[in-house]
C-alpha cells in the first residue's frame, strides 16, 4: 500500500500514527502512541522484520475491542481476528541475514536481487521467477509513485524533495499545545473493514472529544474556542463476582484477603483502560455491606454474589453542568469500556490469574484449589449525578418482549392514562412486573451473570450476551429459564440425573476435575471388579473413568465397594482385583487338577473359593487327588509328613498297609477316599480271607 499526503496538507500539521508523522523529518517517524520519539530503524532489516513487527504491535495494534472502529461480519469478532499477541517468527529474518551475510549460500538468487530485501524474501518464500518478478513490481511502483507526486504537488515540490538530504537533523519534541496557525485536515474514514486493524493515527492537538478511543480529530479552526469547563463528573460501574471456591464459609480474616485480592485483580485488568483514573471499592463480601447498601438488594433477586464492587472514574466535563451530549457520550464511554475490559478479563482467565496472583499462600487456601480457580460476574448499569436523556418513568415492555422495563417516553397511551403501569425506578418497575427469576433479566437486560440450564449441551452457562464466550450460554429466556448463583445448585436442580461434581466442572469449563477418588461398580461401564472415579488418562489403573449420572452409587474404599456390588465374589479377591495389587494365596483350578497361587498365576474366574495355602486348596479344591499328588502338581514341595500310622486297605494287594511312606508294613501315604482304622486287627476284618493278622498285613 502506497499511501502520499499532499504537501499542502502538511505544513503545521501535528498528526503522528503508524504510518509516521509527514512534518519533513524522517528521524521522528517512529513513535509511540503518546508521541514518544522512538529510536528509528537503522536499516532496511530493521525496517522489514522483527524491528518493524515489535514497533507495529507494541505501539499501534488495537488491544482492546472498545478500540477498534470496524464492523465485523458473521461469524468474525474482534477476539477471533486480533493477532497483536502473537510473537514473531524470525525464521524468514534468519533465513534474508544469512544470505546477506555471505552470498554464497545462495548464489543464484544473491546474483538476481544484488541485495534487494523484497527481492530475497519473494526468492525464498517462492522461486528464483518469483524473485525476478519482486524486482520488477518494485520499479512500477517507483513510476507509478512519480506519476503520483506529479499529480498531486507542484513541480517545485517534488525538485525539493527530491534534493532532501537522506539524513535530517534530529527534530526537537513536539509540542502539546494547540498551533495557533489553523491547519487543515481531512475528516478520518469510519468505512466498516472485516478485518482487525493497527491503531489509526492521533493528533498531538488535545482533542475534546468525548470518546477515548485515539482518533483523527480536526486542527482548531478560526472560530473562537470556549475555555475549558472545571465541573467533575463521577461515574460509578457496579458489578458482581463469584468463585468457585465458596470463601463465605471460611473465616473473616480469609475473606479480607480475598476481598482485596479482588480489588487488585481489577485495578490491574483496568490498567488497559485508557484513562487508568479507576478507584475500585468493594460494596458486600458474601451478603454484608462495607458501609453502604448491599447491591443485591437492588440488582437481584436474592443474595447470590460472593463479592460485590464498585469502580469509579471521574473526568471533567465539557459544560459545568455536565449534561452536555459529549458529556453524557463520554459517560457511555467510559461505562462501556469497563465493563467490556471487565468481561474480556473474566472471560479469557485473565482475571483468575491475577486473583490467584494477589492471594496469600498464608490465606488457607488449599493451593490445588487456587490453581483451579474460576471466576464468573457480572457488571451493572453505570450510575452518575447527572442523568442522560430519559424521562426518569419506567413501564413494562409487553410490545417487544424485551423481558424489562423501559425509560423511552413511549409508553402506550393506556399506561399513560393510568399510573398503575409507571414507576420512578427500574427496581419498582421489575418487582411488579418481572418477580421471581425473572427479576434479574429485568434488571440486568446485559445478562445478570447468574446460571441457567444448556439442556443440548447437559451442562449449566451464566447467562450474558454470547459475545461473551467462556462460560456464556448467551441471554437466558425470561420466561423459561430459572437461574441459579452457582453451576452446583443449577445442576442439582435442572440435571439431577448428572453426577452433579462433573456437571459443575463441565460447566466451569474446569480441566482441574479429576474426580472424587471413590470406587463404583464396574458393572457400570462392563467391568468384573470395582474402579475408581477418575479419568483412566492420568495413568492411574485403578481408574474407570469419571462418573456421569447421579444413579452410580460411590464407596470410600474398593472393600466397600466390593462387600456391597460382588457379594458373590470372594470380598479379598475383588478388593486386590480393585486397588490393582497382588494376592498371596491359592485358587483351585479344577480342569487341569492343580492349585495356582494368585500372585502368579491370577485367577479368570473371579467366583472362585480363595485359600490361604496350596495345602488347604488341594485338601479341599482338588479333592480326588492326595494332598501330596495335588501339590506335586501344583509344583509345591510337600512337607515332609510320617502319616497318620493308622492303617487301609490297599485293594492293589489285596493287604492292609499302615499309612506312612518306607518299608513295609507302611503302603504310602492314604489318600483322602482311604478309610483309615485304628489298629492293623481292625483294617483285617475287611479281608476275611486271611486266617490270622499276620497273613493280612503287608510284610
Amino acid at each position: 500500500v502506497q499511501v502520499t499526503l499532499p504537501g499542502l496538507f502538511r505544513s503545521g500539521e501535528t498528526l503522528l500514527g503508524l504510518l509516521g508523522t509527514p512534518n519533513g523529518d524522517r528521524n521522528d517517524d517512529w513513535r509511540a502512541s503518546d508521541g514518544a520519539i522512538l529510536s528509528p530503524p537503522v536499516d532496511d532489516m530493521e525496517r522489514m522484520f522483527s524491528t518493524a513487527y515489535n514497533y507495529c504491535t507494541q505501539n499501534w495494534c488495537v488491544q482492546d475491542s472498545s478500540e477498534s472502529l470496524f464492523v465485523y461480519g458473521t461469524d468474525e469478532s474482534f477476539e477471533n481476528i486480533n493477532k497483536c499477541d502473537e510473537p514473531f517468527s524470525s525464521e524468514l529474518e534468519d533465513a534474508v541475514a544469512e544470505i546477506v551475510a555471505d552470498s554464497s549460500v545462495n548464489p543464484d538468487l544473491s546474483n538476481i536481487c544484488q541485495g534487494n530485501l523484497v527481492c530475497l524474501v519473494d526468492g525464498l518464500c517462492g522461486d528464483i521467477e518469483d524473485a525476478q518478478a519482486a524486482l520488477e513490481n518494485e520499479q512500477s511502483i517507483i513510476e507509478t509513485q512519480v506519476e503520483v507526486k506529479t499529480s498531486l504537488f507542484s513541480p517545485e515540490e517534488v525538485e525539493a524533495e527530491a534534493q532532501e538530504p537522506e539524513t535530517i537533523p534530529e527534530s526537537p519534541e513536539p509540542s502539546l499545545a494547540p498551533s495557533s496557525t489553523p491547519s487543515k485536515s481531512f475528516e478520518p474514514t469510519l468505512t466498516p473493514s472485516g478485518h482487525s486493524s493497527l491503531s489509526p493515527s492521533v493528533s498531538l492537538t488535545p482533542s475534546e472529544s468525548s470518546d477515548n478511543i485515539p482518533v483523527t480529530v480536526p486542527s482548531p479552526t478560526d472560530a473562537p474556542v470556549a475555555q475549558p469547563s472545571t465541573g467533575k463528573q463521577s461515574v460509578t460501574i457496579p458489578g458482581s463476582i463469584s468463585t468457585s471456591v465458596d470463601i463465605c464459609v471460611l473465616s473473616q480474616n480469609v475473606r479480607e484477603q480475598f476481598s482485596n485480592a479482588v480489588v487488585q485483580a481489577i485495578s490491574g485488568v483496568l490498567r488497559s483502560s485508557p484513562n487508568n483514573n479507576s478507584i475500585v471499592k468493594i460494596a458486600s463480601v458474601c451478603g454484608v455491606g462495607s458501609g453502604r447498601r448491599s447491591l443485591s438488594s437492588r440488582n437481584l433477586q436474592n443474595q447470590s454474589w460472593q463479592i460485590e464492587y464498585e469502580v469509579t472514574q471521574t473526568f471533567t466535563c465539557e459544560v459545568a453542568s455536565c449534561s452536555s451530549p459529549a458529556d453524557f457520550a463520554r459517560l457511555s464511554t467510559i461505562a462501556n469500556q469497563v465493563s467490556t475490559i471487565i468481561n474480556d478479563s473474566l472471560t479469557s482467565g485473565q482475571f483468575a490469574v491475577m486473583l490467584r496472583a494477589n492471594i496469600s499462600p498464608s490465606s488457607g487456601i488449599n493451593q490445588t484449589i487456587l490453581d483451579c480457580l474460576v471466576v464468573w460476574g457480572t457488571i451493572s448499569e453505570a450510575r452518575t449525578e447527572v442523568r442522560g436523556p430519559r424521562t426518569g418513568v419506567f413501564y413494562p415492555d409487553w410490545q417487544y418482549q424485551s423481558g424489562t422495563c423501559l425509560e423511552d417516553g413511549n409508553e402506550p397511551l393506556y399506561m399513560k392514562k393510568n399510573d398503575v403501569w409507571l414507576f420512578s425506578s427500574l427496581e419498582g418497575c421489575c418487582s411488579r412486573f418481572y418477580s421471581g427469576w425473572n427479576f434479574n433479566k429485568c434488571m440486568n437486560v446485559r445478562g445478570s451473570g447468574l446460571w441457567f440450564v444448556d439442556h443440548m449441551n447437559e451442562k449449566c452457562v451464566t447467562d450474558c450476551k454470547e459475545e461473551n464466550g467462556g462460560t456464556c450460554g448467551g441471554l437466558a429466556n425470561p420466561l423459561s429459564d430459572r437461574l441459579y448463583s452457582d453451576p452446583k445448585s443449577c445442576c442439582e436442580s435442572e440435571l439431577a440425573y448428572r453426577f452433579k461434581d462433573l456437571c459443575e466442572a463441565e460447566s466451569l469449563q474446569s480441566n482441574c476435575y479429576a474426580g472424587t477418588g471413590k470406587f463404583y461398580s464396574g458393572g457400570v461401564g462392563g467391568g468384573e471388579y470395582c474402579v475408581r472415579d477418575c479419568d483412566p488418562a492420568s495413568g492411574d489403573s485403578t481408574c474407570g473413568g469419571l462418573v456421569e449420572e447421579s444413579y452410580v452409587m460411590l464407596h470410600d474404599s474398593a472393600e466397600a465397594c466390593c462387600q456391597a456390588e460382588y457379594q458373590w465374589i470372594d470380598v479379598e479377591l475383588c478388593t486386590v482385583r480393585s486397588n490393582q495389587t497382588r494376592l498371596e494365596k491359592y485358587w483351585p483350578d479344577k480342569t487341569n487338577s492343580k492349585c495356582y497361587k494368585d500372585s502368579e498365576n491370577p485367577t479368570v474366574d473371579l467366583s472362585v473359593q480363595i485359600f490361604d495355602t496350596a495345602s488347604e486348596c488341594c485338601k479341599v479344591g482338588i479333592f480326588w487327588l492326595s494332598e501330596n499328588e495335588c501339590l506335586s502338581a501344583s509344583g509345591v514341595t510337600p512337607e515332609v509328613t510320617a502319616g497318620s500310622s493308622k492303617f487301609y486297605v490297599d485293594w492293589e494287594r489285596m493287604k492292609c498297609v499302615k499309612d506312612c511312606d518306607g518299608a513295609a508294613p507302611c503302603g504310602g501315604f492314604a489318600h483322602w477316599w482311604e478309610y483309615l482304622y485304628e489298629s492293623a486287627s481292625a483294617c483285617c476284618v475287611k479281608l476275611p480271607q486271611y486266617d490270622s493278622v499276620e497273613e493280612c498285613v503287608f510284610a
